[in-house]
């Protein structure tokens, strides 16, 4: 299942037609002007102002100048709360994390136009990389994607391999950390969103379904596991609930 912006039947009759709005210049302008003044006279929110930052948000929120601003907010302020989370420096700076290649932008995207980003947990050295460092790297990753126009309008799919995950990275994934992590997802200002797990074991599933709970059911609906016989989508949270 997608993560989607309300379709115009369920959101009023006085909803914005998306497809008119993104392909009219001057209804375009408009929006992003709109979305621009609100940030304008939010003085504490400190955030671009460029016409692809305010796009990135817009076309998350069906281009709606309002709802796109309240969703900028809700990120920002969780941002300043949990600050540590974030990439806040140059893509430089993580030469020898990006070194690794254990999370990749790939060239390709899917049959509907989403970017897809492969994690390959296994391959993280955990005696040089800290799992702070790993998130602040996706973060950087997703900011990276959501800049461009083909992703915000069609979203993205990340596939989570699991092959060879090393299982002391476990000892890292707190409560606290996978909880503000899948916070920090499902606040991202997606089109649509799904996320595949790959390359599972059973010593993983059950691992997998002590982390399952923690997380927010806004991001669960979006997690889906592949079976690599059948290479059915499986629903993650019906097989917790099975074991």
């Amino acid at each position: 299942m997608s993560k989607k912006g309300k379709s115009n039947s369920s959101s009023g009759a006085h909803a914005p037609d998306e497809r008119n709005i993104e392909y009219n210049e001057g209804k375009l302008h408009d929006v992003i002007s709109s979305l621009r003044d609100l940030v304008s006279e939010e003085k504490k929110l400190k955030v671009r102002k460029d016409d692809s930052f305010m796009l990135r948000y817009l076309r998350a929120s069906d281009f709606r100048p309002k709802e796109a601003f309240e969703k900028m907010v809700k990120v920002y302020k969780f941002k300043a709360k949990h600050e540590k989370y974030f990439c806040s420096k140059s893509p430089s700076e993580y030469k020898e994390l990006l070194s690794q290649n254990f999370i990749t932008i790939l060239e390709d995207r899917d049959e509907t136009g989403r970017r897809l980003i492969l994690a390959k947990l296994g391959d993280i050295d955990t005696n040089k990389t800290s799992v702070m460092e790993c998130v602040r790297l996706n973060d950087l990753w997703m900011e990276l994607a959501m800049d461009e126009e083909e992703t915000q309008k069609n979203g993205i799919a990340i596939i989570l391999d699991l092959g060879g995950l090393p299982m002391r990275l476990f000892k890292f994934l707190t409560p606290k950390v996978t909880i503000i992590s899948a916070l920090k997802e499902e606040m991202r200002p997606w089109k649509k969103i799904d996320i595949h797990v790959v390359n599972t074991s059973s010593l993983l599933d059950k691992l997998v379904s002590i982390v399952y709970p923690l997380l927010g059911s806004g991001i669960k609906q979006h997690v889906r596991k592949i079976d690599p016989f059948s290479r059915a989508r499986l629903d993650i949270g019906a097989q917790v609930h099975s074991t």
